[in-house]
């Protein structure tokens, strides 16, 4: 059940951008700068304006019913929640959309943090919820000219595939970066460049980020594991 909802998620949001992609005109000639950090939230906001229609479109289509809500505080873990009923058990996916401009590198997008993650996937409550993220590669295009700028942010092919539409305890080991943003906060980034999917149970996962976890609370309590570290690898190049 949950690789269907998975597949009827990844074709709403191809939907989403089927006929047109987010743009947006300014009576300014607008930095290169303004032009890449707009693009994440402008295609999150392109998204929950579309996909709650887009769902109720493409489960006219279907037996089974597909749903959206998106939530009204954004102190919650998706962007919006995308349900399923499948002879009525539900499966809520908990989307959370990371827009990727392919013109940066290096970028490490804050997926969650690591406690609640783990107070997620160990309550037997929420077995049938899902978090879900969505890595939205786009290319920003420009145009410029008589004190405006027209930005188009094409969203690439590939954005709607296994990898980029993935839970997140099925993100591979080497795409989940675990750091320290101190006082005690402890979170997983991701690292993009290439993304590889394993299938991990929830049990699994928590024993990932349990470790994950630890490590981190080592490297804190001793400060000369980093040290140390960073010389084995200097000396390693």
């Amino acid at each position: 059940m949950l690789d269907q909802s998975l597949l009827d998620l990844r074709n709403s949001l191809r939907l989403v951008f089927s006929d047109r992609m987010p743009e947006v005109t300014f009576d300014w000639e607008v930095s290169d700068r303004a032009v890449s950090e707009i693009g994440g939230r402008l295609i999150e906001d392109f998204v929950l304006r579309r996909i709650p229609h887009i769902a109720e479109t493409l489960q006219d289509r279907h037996s089974r019913s597909l749903a959206v809500t998106v939530p009204i505080t954004g102190r919650t873990i998706e962007d919006f929640r995308f349900v399923t009923t499948h002879d009525s058990f539900n499966v809520e996916l908990l989307v959370d959309v990371k827009g990727h401009n392919q013109q940066r590198r290096g970028s490490r997008p804050n997926l969650a943090s690591i406690r609640k993650c783990i107070e997620f996937y160990s309550d037997p409550q929420l077995v049938h919820q899902e978090i879900v993220i969505f890595f939205c590669r786009y290319e920003p295009r420009v145009q410029r000219g008589n004190n405006r700028t027209q930005l188009i942010y094409e969203v690439l092919p590939r954005s709607f595939d296994e990898q980029h539409v993935i839970p997140l305890r099925w993100l591979g080991r080497a795409n989940l970066d675990p750091g320290n943003i101190g006082s005690g906060g402890l979170i997983l980034l991701a690292r993009e460049s290439n993304l590889i999917t394993e299938r991990r149970s929830r049990e699994e996962f928590v024993i990932l980020l349990q470790t994950l976890e630890q490590h981190l609370r080592e490297r804190s309590a001793n400060p000369t594991l980093n040290t140390d570290a960073r010389g084995r690898a200097a000396r390693a190049g």
